[in-house]
């Protein structure tokens, strides 16, 4: 085949279709791209027309146009939620601690009452017991068994009495305080009685000299 050639297809009662991008492979073998669009379906001849020659070769009912198949619609995949973990969640076993000191009053006379307050912590998630010592100048003073809940605190309250003054210091696990105590209210120490009886005497000395003074005073103004 050489010259100019063209494709198209026939069909009795039909438009011809003509084809494009018309390529001789070889004298035996032609290709070409038909628009099919609206094209009447059943068999076509096909016709090769080189340098305007009609008919130079003619295929009978050598092409078929089908109907269309039918349109598939692919779903979208709707999401899945991801599944809740299996897994039980950990709990953390009961985790005690002794957080905060109140030492009340701070200073107070022999034989008067000492309140000493603190708190149990319990930062795990199960319920734990907790044994609550108080010691005074570092010896154990009292112990107290608290329970605590999950995840809660319980006030821990102690009330001491000390006979002999002093500064004593109070621990309960890492938390510590003091307090003072004096003599008995009312009652003066042995430096401030003594104090008084000595200016009291100084007192009665310094009268008595006056009084001497006066007297002599008076003798010698009778001569």
């Amino acid at each position: 085949v050489t010259g100019q050639t063209s494709v198209k297809l026939q069909k009795a009662g039909q438009s011809d279709i003509s084809g494009t991008a018309v390529t001789v492979v070889s004298p035996t073998q032609i290709t070409c791209t038909f628009d099919l669009t609206g094209a009447a379906t059943g068999t076509w001849n096909v016709v090769v027309t080189v340098n305007g020659a009609e008919s130079a070769a003619t295929l009978t009912n050598g092409f078929t146009v089908t109907a269309p198949g039918p349109t598939v619609t692919i779903p979208t995949p709707i999401p899945t939620k991801p599944r809740a973990s299996t897994i039980p969640p950990q709990f953390k076993p009961a985790q005690m601690s002794v957080r905060y000191l109140s030492v009340s009053p701070q200073q107070t006379y022999a034989g008067q009452p000492v309140t000493i307050t603190t708190n149990v912590v319990n930062t795990g998630d199960e319920a734990g017991n907790y044994n609550v010592a108080l010691k005074i100048n570092g010896q154990v003073e009292q112990t107290k068994m608290v329970s605590v809940g999950p995840q809660g605190t319980q006030p821990v309250k102690f009330t001491v009495t000390k006979a002999e003054p002093g500064t004593y210091t109070v621990n309960i696990s890492d938390q510590r305080g003091s307090f003072t105590v004096t003599n008995v209210a009312g009652k003066p120490s042995t430096g401030i009685a003594a104090g008084l009886l000595l200016a009291v005497a100084m007192a009665v000395i310094v009268m008595l000299v006056g009084l001497l003074i006066i007297i002599a005073r008076k003798r010698f103004q009778s001569y």
